[in-house]
């Protein structure tokens, strides 16, 4: 705050202890907390107009809890002990600040990131102020990397390459977070997730956060890095293509076999052959084994699971009359579950009740309660699922226990599947490809395989030579 007086007659009233003098006392509440009671400014003597005008401060240490909702109240008064002139205060006019001003660690938002199996990367940030998450006006979110080394995982003002810009988030009055979930200590952490897995390597979350009350000549008032590394995902067991090479070494052990005895007739090599050939074939699309190997393009599991709220919902019963399922799946407080049902309700009216929509939430150890708050959003729109404790059903899935939209046609075959969730055009082609007849396509080409797995069988069967009755005497 600054004040005037016009002349130094002030100044010459020296006579008497504080006279001609001027001091302001700051009594300032937080909440219903006494910080400051009556704390003096430095005495000044007032000799100066408008164009230089005398600035008075007030400093002191405080020790209170500035919590959400609270209200700062300040109360001013004034000593002025000079008789001879009138004193002016200026408050906040001819752009000259007035107010409190503090001085404190107010601002401890917190970063998280958590990264699937699969290297879908979930962002967590919570927004904490003592002036509530409004505080926060804007919030920049860039995924960067992959990087060279983690001298590269800084602030980055100006966007770095192509190549290592893998996502931007942003949130603001028009751009909501993608989800919102209740911390262990009660605070509500706002969430996104990418749309497709990072690949191997080295990244960085870098964060701008603008406030609502800060200088607005500053890009960035709140700046955060968060270093993080996508592991390579564990390598199969027992690949295809071990599959293969069997039927070749088990051909070549029975020639070898042959050539150390007695070697058979040229049709039945030919047999032998031509059924390591198409056993082969068969045994390349077979999937790998190990760890992390979901199936993909087969039958979806025949699940009866809990509903949320009461009853239970089956495979079948979803199927019933209906050309596709489109089933979401997340985790318990993923941000998917949000992006879901905004894309399901953005192509529901297009494809009408030809198809049937559901999402199920599953993890370890999910319970019923942890789906109390999508269920509010979704008001009963369709059904939401509880997976089993371990998972079990997710497991059987392509994506198995993470985020993923699935494509189900009328048989029961998994037609398409995305990772987090899928946008309304790729749920509109998904279920023009199980209406077109795929699965039929699929039965008859399985029906050709059989026949050439068997057709070598008939040369096994062929007479060796022509056999005639003997006449007899």
């Amino acid at each position: 705050m600054r004040a005037i007086c016009s002349g130094d007659q002030c100044k010459g009233q020296n006579f008497g202890f504080g006279a001609g003098e001027t001091t302001f006392y700051a009594t300032v509440m937080v909440g219903s907390s006494l910080v400051l009671d009556n704390e003096p400014s430095e005495p000044q003597f007032l000799e100066y107009d408008w164009n230089n005008a005398q600035l008075f401060t007030i400093t002191a240490p405080i020790d209170t809890m500035l919590n959400i909702d609270d209200t700062i109240t300040l109360d001013l008064s004034v000593q002025h002990n000079c008789n001879a002139a009138n004193g002016h205060l200026f408050w906040d006019t001819y752009d000259l600040p007035s107010g409190i001003q503090i001085d404190a660690e107010m601002l401890t938002p917190s970063l998280n990131i958590s990264v699937s199996s699969n290297g879908l990367p979930r962002i967590e940030f919570t927004p904490h102020s003592p002036f509530g998450s409004d505080d926060y006006k804007e919030l920049k979110i860039d995924v960067i990397g992959p990087l060279d080394s983690w001298e590269q995982g800084v602030h980055y003002p100006i966007p770095p390459e192509e190549e290592q810009f893998q996502d931007r988030f942003t949130m603001d009055a028009e751009k909501p977070p993608h989800g919102s979930r209740q911390t262990d200590t009660g605070k509500m952490a706002w969430t996104w997730i990418t749309k497709d897995p990072l690949d191997q390597g080295m990244y960085v979350i870098d964060v701008c956060a603008t406030m609502a009350d800060g200088i607005y000549t500053i890009d960035c008032h709140l700046v955060g890095v968060l270093r993080f590394e996508v592991e390579e995902s564990p390598s199969a067991w027992l690949e295809s293509g071990w599959f293969a090479v069997m039927p070749v070494l088990s051909v070549l052990g029975l020639f070898g076999f042959f050539f150390q005895t007695r070697i058979p007739p040229w049709p039945a090599l030919l047999v032998i052959a031509l059924l390591a050939a198409t056993t082969m074939a068969s045994l390349t699309a077979l999937p790998d084994i190990g760890p992390g190997e979901q199936q993909n393009e087969s039958s979806a599991p025949n699940f009866i699971l809990l509903k949320h709220g009461n009853g239970s919902a089956n495979l079948g019963d979803l199927l019933d009359g209906k050309d596709a399922l489109i089933l979401g799946v997340f985790t318990a407080g993923s941000p998917s579950a949000d992006l879901q049902m905004r894309d399901f309700i953005d192509v529901r009216e297009k494809l009408g009740d030809s198809v049937s929509f559901a999402q199920m939430i599953t993890g370890e150890s999910v319970e019923i309660y942890d789906g109390d708050s999508h269920a509010a959003k979704l008001n009963g729109s369709w059904p939401l699922m509880i997976d089993e404790a371990d998972g079990a059903v997710a497991k059987q899935l392509p994506n198995g226990m993470e985020d993923s939209v699935i494509v189900i046609d009328s048989a029961g075959f998994i037609v398409a599947w995305h990772s987090s969730t899928m946008n309304p055009i790729d749920i509109e082609k998904s279920v023009d490809v199980a209406n077109s007849g795929v699965v039929e396509l699929h039965s008859s080409s399985c029906n050709c395989q059989v026949f050439w797995y068997s057709f070598p069988c008939c040369f096994s069967d062929c007479p060796k030579s022509e056999l005639r009755p003997q006449k007899r005497s």
